[in-house]
């Protein structure tokens, strides 16, 4: 127990700082984002769950659109639903036009229903009026936390629609 503690340690302070780095480098516009990218692409690639979870969680705090693509990869192959709910939860947060066809895709073939439920609702933020077809289909998911979370997104969809006409 000892040693799988100490090396999640080992494996989380090193992606923190990593994290903190890319950071750096962006607010300051001084270093290599792309170098530190590369070296937290290869570290999920090459970790357990905790660990890719940790990168997917805090990556979408940076602000760095080239880091989409490793929300992308985790939430259409990563072997955790734990992940790759994550990962929907930050491409939501992201709120990029272009990754609407990815959570569309989640949202109607994910093999996990908490990870089609979270696509549904990061559905709103990104994609708006345009998701209602897949949205509606979701309400027919026989998976109660997937319907209840598309007829949401409908619902605050369509809300903010008439809100927008009715300002």
């Amino acid at each position: 127990m000892k040693v799988l503690i100490k090396n999640l340690n080992k494996e989380f302070i090193e992606v923190d700082n990593l994290l903190k780095e890319l950071q750096n480098t962006i607010l300051t516009k001084k270093g290599n984002q792309d170098k530190i990218l590369n070296q937290l692409k290869k570290i999920y690639q090459n970790s357990d769950t905790v660990i890719r979870l940790r990168i997917i969680a805090e990556i979408i705090g940076i602000n760095y659109k080239p880091s989409y693509e490793l929300l992308k990869t985790a939430l259409k192959s990563d072997s955790s639903p734990l992940v790759r709910h994550e990962a929907a939860f930050a491409i939501g947060i992201a709120n990029d036009l272009s990754l609407q066809d990815d959570l569309i895709e989640a949202t109607k073939n994910d093999p996990d229903p908490v990870v089609r439920h979270e696509s549904a609702i990061a559905l709103t933020t990104i994609a708006g009026e345009a998701s209602l077809p897949t949205l509606i289909e979701a309400t027919k998911d026989p998976e109660e936390i997937v319907y209840n979370s598309a007829k949401y997104a409908i619902q605050t969809i369509l809300t903010k629609a008439h809100n927008l006409k009715n300002s």
